[in-house]
């Protein structure tokens, strides 16, 4: 029968390897650097659409002719199609950050959940382009290229509204990682 000095040992023992096991895990600061490194790899992207996005907005008020329409369209899809790609590469990035806080995971999951809203938004947008790059050149086509301006607001704002999302979800991780 083991003595209580055994029993005192392996106690013991155990703590410390519950103790080694615990230290050797990423700290809450750890996991909150890792995951927002890979989240600030979009600060490029963010800038860069948001130029874009003016820059196209201004473009379609200036266009005399349907011609001229169809190519800054086809422009433009080109361009917003390789945002959207660029943003989900950085959603499946920011993903696979291996984290074991919860409230980390949970932060992480939302932010992706909204990248995926903001990949979806540019993908109809760029649709929307695709769509005034085939118009024709009728009276008809004319409308197409007025409502193609008036969705192409809608999703600029539904961009807008993720991309408030995001920030919150940013904030919030800042907030928890910090300690406030």
């Amino acid at each position: 029968m083991p003595s209580f000095r055994q029993y005192t040992a392996l106690n013991a023992l155990g703590l410390v390897l519950a103790v080694l096991a615990t230290s050797c895990g990423e700290t809450k600061v750890a996991q909150c650097n890792k995951l927002v490194e890979v989240i600030n790899k979009g600060e490029p992207l963010a800038t860069n659409f948001q130029q874009e996005t003016a820059q196209s907005g201004t473009i379609f008020t200036k266009i005399t002719s349907s011609q001229e329409a169809k190519e800054q369209a086809t422009q433009v899809a080109t361009t917003f199609n390789q945002f959207a790609q660029d943003w989900e590469n950085l959603n499946q990035e920011v993903q696979t950050v291996e984290l074991a806080d919860e409230t980390i995971i949970a932060l992480q999951q939302r932010y992706v959940d909204a990248g995926n809203e903001f990949v979806q938004a540019m993908q109809d947008l760029s649709q929307v382009m695709t769509d005034l790059s085939t118009v024709e050149l009728t009276p008809k086509g004319l409308e197409t290229l007025k409502k193609a301006s008036s969705d192409f607001g809608d999703i600029s704002q539904k961009m807008v509204t993720v991309g408030q999302k995001s920030d919150q979800v940013v904030t919030e991780l800042n907030s928890y990682c910090s300690g406030s």
